[in-house]
């Protein structure tokens, strides 16, 4: 078994953190500005978050998650709908 000090830290690092994300990294495979992450944090079911080592992280199935609380559908009832 090896120890914590045989493992070098970026070693360390992406196994704990493998699952997580930036919010550079997230704003970039969404196709959005950091900015809007950011928002998306501040709405009452937002975005949750991991701060940690002075950064915020992003967990992938939050991130998921979160997309997936965002799907619509439109109104059947409503006149035009396609």
């Amino acid at each position: 078994m090896t120890t914590k000090a045989e493992m070098k830290p970026e070693t360390a690092a992406r196994g704990l953190l493998a699952g997580y994300v930036t919010r550079a990294e997230l704003a970039a495979e969404w196709d959005c500005h950091e900015r809007t992450i950011a928002r998306y944090e501040q709405m009452p079911d937002g975005l949750p978050f991991l701060y940690i080592g002075g950064r915020k992280l992003y967990r992938i199935e939050d991130a998921r998650a979160f997309m997936d609380r965002r799907i619509t559908t439109p109104n059947p009832v409503r006149k035009g709908a396609a």
